[in-house]
């Protein structure tokens, strides 16, 4: 039967697999979307849209809340 530093050697090696998993998950994520936005300024498309009422959205200016809809609503 394994004693106890066996078990927390295990659990320790399971925790760090699946934190490295969830590292790699998000670095794909990061990727997928940095590929995104490239392809978009490749093709010339505008910048991103509300998702309420599909207007323009532009820097807020107020470092680091993000984009604002330029029709005044907030989007989600």
């Amino acid at each position: 039967m394994p004693d106890d530093d066996e078990k927390d050697r295990l659990g320790d090696t399971l925790h760090k697999k699946k934190r490295g998993d969830e590292e790699q998950y998000f670095a794909q994520l990061e990727r997928l979307r940095i590929a995104r936005l490239r392809e978009r300024a490749a093709a010339g498309s505008p910048s991103p849209a509300c998702p309420r009422c599909g207007r323009t959205l532009v820097p807020a200016g107020r470092p680091p809340a993000g984009d604002e809809c330029d029709g005044g609503c907030t989007p989600r």
